[in-house]
């Protein structure tokens, strides 16, 4: 039988596959599962002038208005908001929005534009609402001057 402990050229070859696993095992899924909010916002983004056609649109139609709290709860492509000012849930099918939401895989991100929403919907039955679209910005700075405005549509 041979000395247990391995040589320094031994332990070396060992070292590597050992990095490696742990590489694969931590940092691997974080750059696999978690992408820039920015490109993922991307994908949702629309011209000043969609966006003044679909408030346009809401108001015509006139669809209560919500501003939302940034609390949630998710069950698949469902959302309950809670609105900031009076405690209203919000009700919100959305495939894209759930989409959105996984895609960013950050629940801090998520909820700062959440926070900045307001969703167009109608009445329900008691202090709620079934929202229609939902209308966000996405900030690129501190002050927010340079903002991008998202439109999402309820399924």
């Amino acid at each position: 039988m041979g000395n247990p402990r391995y040589s320094a050229g031994m332990q070396k070859l060992l070292l590597l596959p050992a990095l490696l696993t742990v590489f694969s095992i931590v940092i691997l899924p974080i750059r696999l599962y978690s992408e820039d909010p920015g490109a993922v916002f991307r994908e949702y983004i629309v011209d000043i002038e969609e966006t003044a056609r679909i408030h346009l649109l809401v108001q015509t139609v006139q669809f209560k208005e919500a501003l939302l709290s940034g609390e949630y709860k998710k069950n698949g492509a469902e959302f309950i908001f809670i609105s900031s000012e009076k405690a209203l849930r919000v009700l919100f099918k959305s495939e894209k929005l759930a989409r959105l939401h996984s895609r960013l895989n950050d629940d801090a991100i998520f909820r700062v534009f959440i926070s900045r929403a307001r969703i167009f919907g109608v009445d329900t039955a008691g202090n709620a609402m079934e929202g229609r679209v939902l209308l966000g910005g996405v900030c690129h700075d501190k002050n927010c001057a340079d903002e991008d405005f998202v439109v999402i549509h309820a399924d």
